[in-house]
């Protein structure tokens, strides 16, 4: 005779019996979407926090029924044993915490490109789109680190043209995209080389030292961009700095111009202790493909291979 588990049946009952409680009617599940989010005993006038929740966080919420005495933005929330009122705006469902989720796992093992900070309030969102949901209003100037250089075309009806978003990570581990509003902040060493141009990605490569003095430095290779460069080119030129610790000077090693430059620049170990460093390339006159050059470090630095991709 087939036996049945009743595993199965009980979890059923189980889910049935909570969703039929009275006392989660009317209450709907979301999950906190900012970094941390107080939790008042009362809302929103008196500031006494009954709980701080974090990034992730699963709670239950509903209307607060009780009028004018609270803003339509406010729900009146369950978390754990405790109870209270928060802004609705930095919860979310299941499907945008998800999204989320994704977008911090996307960047796990991806290279930083650059560094910087917001310059004004700035929306940060779940995709590169004016329409897309916001995650939170950055009102401060706030840390990013920069994956990617994402360019769309415009939503407004009637114009033409294009935006660029940024694909970026704040200091809490939250990813998603901000608007071009961004001042990056470069490797203080190279200022003589990169404050008059415009720079756009850099990778730390290595360092040198001298033993006698020292005296030590880092090497890096940098992505610039020249004006009238087409919009959906990253960058046009890269340069790549190598430092002699017993003069404290650097040098330009490596530099390549008029280039269809694609995020992002990626290094990686090589056989013996060497690097490999990967540039990404629209290819002239072939839509939808891209050429990656490498290129060796420490020495020689030169270009050791060049292929056709779809990547």
């Amino acid at each position: 005779m087939r036996r049945t588990s009743l595993v199965p049946c009980i979890l059923v009952l189980l889910t049935l019996a909570t969703a039929c409680n009275p006392k989660n009617k009317g209450f709907e599940h979301y999950w906190v979407i900012s970094q941390e989010l107080d939790v008042l005993t009362s809302a929103p006038r008196e500031r006494k926090v009954a709980g701080t929740l974090k990034f992730g966080d699963e709670v239950v919420g509903r209307e607060p029924n009780l009028g004018a005495v609270i803003p339509k933005e406010w729900l009146e929330i369950k978390f754990g044993d405790g109870r209270g009122f928060v802004d609705r705006t930095h919860l979310g469902d299941k499907a945008m915490i998800d999204e989320m989720n994704g977008l911090i796992a996307s960047v796990k093992e991806s290279q930083v490109q650059a560094t910087g900070e917001t310059r004004k309030k700035t929306p940060f969102r779940l995709r590169p789109s004016t329409s897309s949901q916001m995650i939170e209003l950055l009102k401060k100037p706030a840390k990013v680190e920069v994956f990617e250089r994402v360019v769309v075309d415009k939503e407004k009806k009637g114009t033409s043209g294009k935006d660029v978003w940024y694909k970026v990570r704040l200091e809490d581990g939250r990813t998603g995209y901000v608007p071009d509003v961004i001042s990056l902040s470069t490797p203080g060493a190279l200022d003589q080389y990169t404050a008059a141009r415009e720079t756009v990605a850099w990778r730390e490569l290595g360092e040198k030292e001298d033993p006698a003095s020292g005296s030590k430095g880092k090497e890096y290779i940098v992505a610039y961009i020249s004006a009238g460069t087409p919009v959906d080119v990253d960058f046009s030129r890269i340069e790549l700095y190598t430092f002699d610790p017993k003069s404290r000077q650097y040098a330009t090693s490596l530099a390549k111009g008029g280039i269809l430059g694609k995020l992002p620049i990626t290094v990686k170990d090589g056989d013996d202790g060497m690097k490999i460093i990967e540039v990404r390339l629209l290819a002239k006159d072939k839509p939808g493909k891209f050429l990656i050059q490498e290129y060796s470090y420490p020495k020689p630095i030169k270009m050791i291979r060049e292929y056709e991709t779809d990547k």
